[in-house]
């Protein structure tokens, strides 16, 4: 997969961007875990090529804060996306990734411990918030963004506060 990633990246180079491989869990990918994204993103050796972290994916591979402060350094993180939901594996694990992700601060998992563990690595670029679920779709545009805005908000102002 690096040999595909390397003239990815120096296309996206020659346009100015950046291109991120996004660590999926192992139902969803052929590299399933931080070693393996690493080999690939490192292997290529490219400044605009690095990784895109989801807590969740994290999380469903068993992958802690710990690892993240002990693998990663600034330069391989390009993104990093929160979302919230529930600690119990799901039943139907597709399902839940693409319409159970609840907005961050309305589920179970410990967003503050991931975001302190990308800081610690020198990780200062944007926090995305991805959540795919049934119910936010419904919502108009501008409730939905505000929502999504002021509980991600809380929740990143929290971390850092703990941070301190």
């Amino acid at each position: 997969m690096t040999e595909a990633f390397v003239p990815l990246c120096r296309q996206a180079a020659e346009r100015g961007t950046n291109v991120l491989f996004e660590m999926l869990p192992a139902q969803f990918s052929r590299a399933p875990s931080l070693g393996h994204v690493l080999a690939i993103t490192r292997g290529a050796g490219a400044r605009n090529g690095g990784i895109m972290l989801d807590n969740l994916h994290l999380l469903r591979s068993g992958i802690g804060s710990d690892e993240i402060a002990r693998k990663l350094t600034a330069g391989d993180l390009i993104g990093v996306e929160i979302n919230d939901g529930t600690l119990a594996m799901p039943l139907h694990f597709q399902d839940s990734v693409v319409n159970k992700r609840l907005l961050p601060g309305d589920g179970e998992f410990d967003i503050a411990a991931f975001l302190r563990a990308v800081w610690s690595v020198g990780y200062d670029g944007p926090i995305g918030v991805e959540v795919l679920n049934e119910y936010i779709g419904k919502r108009d545009l501008k409730t939905a963004a505000t929502e999504a805005f002021t509980k991600t908000h809380r929740v990143v102002e929290s971390a850092r506060q703990a941070k301190k």
